[in-house]
């Protein structure tokens, strides 16, 4: 992640995922032990979704520039305007349900197995990010 800090945002039916995500890289009882920067976005800026006009998104983007260096946003879920918030910022990652956009990762809402692939999905983040991180590979 280059030194930066991982805000995630997701819609409302996947903010279980978001503090699994949470769960899964910082956890003190793993046996490859390592506390990576990322933050749950409504746990720093419990009022996000509140806001609705550019001028508000621009003032948690400033509160977020003051109090982080460095940051991105990985947006998880289907669109709503927390996406468009995400869009602002153009190193955000996206896993962005039934839309094909460039730099997304497409996933469909419907899939009966969504919730099994995301977790996995996220077991292979992990294990990447935990493998460079102990330079067993490059990234």
């Amino acid at each position: 992640v280059e030194g930066k800090s991982v805000f995630i945002i997701t819609d409302n039916e996947r903010d279980w995922f978001a503090n699994y995500i949470l769960e899964k890289m910082n956890n003190l009882n793993n046996e490859r032990f390592f506390l990576l920067p990322f933050y749950k976005l409504s746990s720093v800026v419990p009022q996000i979704d509140m806001a609705k006009s550019d001028e508000q998104f621009g003032m948690v983007e400033d509160i977020l520039s003051i109090s982080f260096d460095d940051y991105f946003f990985w947006y998880i879920g289907k669109e709503d305007k927390l996406l468009d918030f995400a869009k602002r910022n153009e190193d955000s990652f996206f896993w962005i349900m039934d839309v094909d956009l460039q730099n997304n990762f497409y996933l469909k809402s419907t899939d009966k197995f969504l919730n099994i692939k995301l977790i996995r999905l996220i077991d292979l983040v992990e294990s990447v990010l935990s493998a460079a991180l102990f330079g067993e590979i490059e990234i």
